[in-house]
């Protein structure tokens, strides 16, 4: 995989994401870091540890069981969560908040992708000559709360590290080369967001797409391409 990413900033304030990357570039971790940056760096060694030891035993013993509805590689991700978010909680912020982070892994096996999201980004999928189709999306508080185009700062919904439990949305998608997915981290995604057939998607267009409708919030975007 690769990845281009941009972060659209003003004068309210957004963190750009933490990426890391793992086995050969195949494993892509996006992290929003809300809090501090130690913590968030724990967290995403935890996850990227335990994602690459079950590469080489699916059936590893954990505290955590495997879902049967999903295959052994979003289980993978999704068992590598719920040990960093229960880590995290009970080492970091069980008496006072430190740190915690939304998250979206990304691992590319094949012709196939399995994703997990923990709040933003959204993710979208971009098949070659066809629109944009979502993927998975989960609005932040912002959203919930603030009406019209009003500028506040964006406030996550969700978290890994905050709470005793973690409910991560996972899955699986065939996915061919030449084939991308779009992430987007912003309180509102346009309506008509990839609403155009666009071959020649590109950062740019993304970009001021997703800044039109109100230049005073910030995003940050990226497209991996596998």
């Amino acid at each position: 995989m690769e990845l281009i990413e941009r972060s659209y900033s003003t004068n309210i304030f957004r963190p750009r994401p933490l990426i890391h990357w793992e086995l050969e570039k195949q494993l892509l971790i996006v992290a929003t870091n809300w809090g501090s940056k130690d913590v968030a760096e724990k967290i995403i060694g935890i996850i990227a540890k335990y994602v690459i030891e079950a590469q080489g035993d699916m059936e590893a013993t954990t505290l955590f069981e495997s879902l049967p509805q999903l295959t052994n590689e979003s289980n993978s991700l999704r068992i590598a969560c719920l040990l960093a978010n229960e880590s995290c909680y009970r080492y970091e912020n069980q008496m006072d908040y430190l740190g915690g982070i939304e998250v979206c892994l990304l691992l590319r096996t094949r012709n196939k992708l399995s994703w997990l999201q923990v709040g933003q980004p959204h993710l979208f999928v971009k098949r070659s000559g066809a629109p944009i189709q979502t993927l998975s999306v989960c609005p932040d508080l912002g959203f919930d709360y603030i009406a019209g185009n009003k500028n506040e700062s964006p406030l996550p919904k969700e978290l890994l590290g905050v709470e005793t439990t973690l409910a991560p949305r996972c899955g699986d998608c065939l996915m061919d080369s030449g084939d991308e997915i779009i992430m987007v981290s912003r309180s509102q995604v346009p309506m008509n967001f990839g609403a155009e057939n666009n071959s020649q998607l590109s950062l740019a267009s993304l970009t001021m797409h997703l800044s039109e409708p109100n230049t005073k919030d910030p995003f940050w975007v990226g497209i991996a391409k596998l």
